[in-house]
């Protein structure tokens, strides 16, 4: 016998996981649940420092325009982690929205998140 082990806040959860379809059941009833208590919530977009344009940028002494590079460079990580952030969302509500049989494979993609630890184990019998 299998099981999927769901580590949360307040102890461990124990779902049926002998078959593929117990998997698929039990992963979504977890998403559908946390859906619902809204850990998933919508990622604001980032927000951006301000940077000069380019053009003047370039006419900026070099420590001046060194810092200027940096934030755009930080600006371009924001947007980038935005939009995995948004992109797993998206993910996420299409699952709980029309399931197509990708809940377990989600909640693994965020077992390193606090209080999101999801394994299937075998059990004795």
């Amino acid at each position: 016998m299998r099981v999927i082990i769901v580590s949360e806040k307040h102890g461990d959860r124990y779902l049926k996981a002998s078959t593929p379809e117990e998997i698929q059941a039990s992963a979504y009833k977890i998403l559908c649940e946390r859906w619902e208590d809204d850990w998933y919530l919508k990622p604001d977009g980032p927000e951006y420092y301000d940077v000069l344009p380019p053009e003047e940028c370039a006419q900026l002494p070099a420590i001046y325009r060194v810092k200027e590079e940096e934030k755009m460079a930080l600006n371009g990580k924001r947007k980038k982690n935005y939009m995995k952030e948004m992109k797993e969302w998206e993910a996420i509500k299409s699952e709980v929205e029309s399931p197509a049989g990708r809940a377990f494979a989600l909640l693994r993609r965020r077992g390193e998140y606090e209080y999101e630890g999801v394994e299937i184990v075998d059990v004795e019998e």
